[in-house]
């Protein structure tokens, strides 16, 4: 069997595995879909995020920031916590560049789109096999969390790291007469500033020639002036409600993919679990800045694809 195992219950625990076996997995349920690994490793970076968000994880992620940058400038606190807890798990390290303009770095508005940019450099002791996750992971994140449609364009990375991207996010400006939610706590830029908290709704009611927003929200007899650059607090009231329905956006369905890779011989159901022998399974480590060649992840599986 492509994944060294007699028996598919050892992949089926919710427990640490070991890379090897890991990206065998991966690597043979690429095989069977007729898609690249980095393909299928792009797939299940999306189908990682949106389970963490329908798994009760989608306050902690949100916490981590109003925009997809602040997300990620957050990350390696994220990691480094997640560390105290699995000692033996080994998290990737990012590096954001100062966020320069749609063009240059920064963030800008025109033609009824926001968009924003920045340079995201990417560190593992895995090389840059899992660089596709990464790929997966983050449009969804943004998609979910903040409205935004991304782009991550692949740039050569600088020394000591592995992986490297310029990102770029876009969100449609807002319209007069969109109903709009808060999704995070919110200050507004009237003349006697006013808290809104997160699930207050309202309309737009006129859009300034700065591109600020007079809202008129529930609860209020008069509308409060939200600033171009704090919209990122609010979300299109039929985005927020997609985004909070388990079924929204690609679904991958890994029971599907589990018998797929039974009938073809890939693992069975009738035997006594037994782990791999060590020597099938080959260290996923390496020192700062090596890359480990897929293929001795992979143990030599011979590929179609």
């Amino acid at each position: 069997a492509k994944l060294c195992l007699d028996d598919d219950s050892s992949v089926l625990q919710v427990r640490q595995y070991d890379d090897a076996l890991t990206v065998r997995a991966v690597a043979a349920t690429a095989d069977v879909l007729g898609v690249t690994v980095e393909d299928a490793l792009r797939v299940f970076g999306g189908f990682f995020a949106e389970y963490m968000m329908r798994t009760g994880h989608s306050r902690m992620l949100a916490s981590l920031g109003d925009t997809l940058e602040a997300f990620m400038r957050n990350m390696n606190h994220l990691h480094f916590v997640l560390e105290r807890g699995f000692r033996a798990s080994t998290f990737p390290y990012f590096e954001i560049s100062e966020a320069c303009s749609c063009g240059e770095l920064g963030a800008t508005c025109a033609d009824g789109i926001c968009c924003s940019q920045f340079s995201l450099a990417y560190f593992s002791v895995r090389g840059a096999l899992l660089a596709p996750v990464v790929e997966g992971v983050l449009p969804m994140i943004a998609r979910i969390l903040h409205g935004e449609h991304v782009t991550m364009t692949p740039v050569s990375p600088k020394p000591g790291f592995t992986a490297a991207w310029v990102v770029r996010t876009e969100r449609e400006s807002l319209m007069v007469g969109n109903s709009v939610v808060v999704i995070s706590r919110l200050t507004t830029n009237s003349k006697v500033p006013t808290v809104l908290e997160t699930g207050t709704k309202g309309r737009v009611v006129r859009v300034d020639e700065k591109g600020d927003y007079a809202i008129l929200f529930e609860g209020f007899e008069t509308a409060k002036w939200v600033s171009r650059n704090d919209s990122r607090h609010l979300r299109l009231a039929d985005e927020a409600t997609r985004s909070q329905s388990p079924s929204s956006g690609p679904c991958v369905d890994f029971w599907m993919l589990h018998q797929a890779l039974f009938q073809m011989g890939c693992c069975s159901t009738s035997s006594v679990l037994e782990e791999p022998a060590p020597e099938t399974v080959p260290a996923a480590q390496g020192a700062r800045g090596d890359t480990l060649p897929l293929e001795d992840m992979i143990g030599g599986l011979s590929m179609s694809t």
